[in-house]
């Protein structure tokens, strides 16, 4: 489906799958944030692409959300084929078939190892066929997580990966149990925080749908209801002397 002029959503919820891929059409080529599980969900992006038009245009950047393997599985074969593969740079785990930081082992098979081109800082902008992409460090969910903002038709898009999700109706966020081996609900909580605090027209997050509209009002109703979810399992009173309110 396209969201925007030059933005698609190849795979989801809505072809009933599970992982989101989304595409970006700039300069006759496409830049994909996150790739999917395997060749299965990669058939329905490439149909989808060929659906718009799109899929003429050369694969040449992947910008992958987190290590997981329903994110990050295809990024091998995009490797191959010439993509340049993107990653926080606390992402490792994408090097090692079996590394349990990848959350291998809720897959039928590990996804195939890849080194990334480049791993990004948080901060960090990157110039990608005429579009800045921005880096922000979200770390929580896995340590690894990076949400990438970007402006595209005058808009502000976060790419949000699996900090958290869009309920249905897009009332407010979704948020999920942090429960894999690298989940840290006092970074979660942080960075809820720090998103909070930072504008968005568009958010598009790795699972279900995603917010055309009132974006900003999700990104504060995320960090509030992680509050109550998550409350007695961070360090409430460390955070408030941070902020310098105790």
């Amino acid at each position: 489906m396209q969201i925007l002029k030059d933005l698609y959503k190849l795979a989801g919820e809505e072809y009933r799958m599970v992982p989101n891929i989304f595409a970006i059409k700039a300069e006759d080529a496409l830049i994909l944030v996150d790739c999917g599980t395997d060749e299965n969900d990669w058939q329905v992006a490439v149909e989808n692409m060929r659906c718009w038009g799109i899929d003429s245009l050369p694969v040449t950047h992947v910008l992958i959300t987190h290590a997981h393997g329903d994110h990050a599985g295809n990024a091998a074969m995009l490797q191959r084929a010439g993509a340049k593969i993107i990653a926080g740079e606390k992402a490792v785990s994408l090097e090692k078939a079996e590394d349990p930081l990848n959350f291998h082992y809720a897959y039928p098979k590990a996804y195939e190892p890849f080194t990334p081109d480049h791993y990004v800082k948080d901060g960090e902008e990157l110039l990608i066929h005429g579009l800045r992409f921005t880096v922000i460090a979200v770390p929580g969910h896995s340590i690894g997580d990076v949400v990438y903002q970007v402006e595209m038709s005058g808009k502000e898009i976060l790419f949000l990966g699996d900090v958290f999700h869009i309920e249905s109706y897009g009332e407010k966020a979704w948020i999920g149990e942090q429960w894999f081996l690298d989940s840290d609900y006092d970074a979660y909580m942080r960075s809820l925080y720090r998103l909070m605090h930072i504008h968005a027209d568009v958010l598009l997050s790795a699972h279900m749908q995603g917010c055309l509209r009132n974006s900003d009002a999700i990104l504060r109703s995320a960090f509030i209801q992680a509050q109550e979810k998550f409350d007695g399992r961070w360090d409430k009173k460390l955070f408030l002397k941070e902020l310098g309110l105790l």
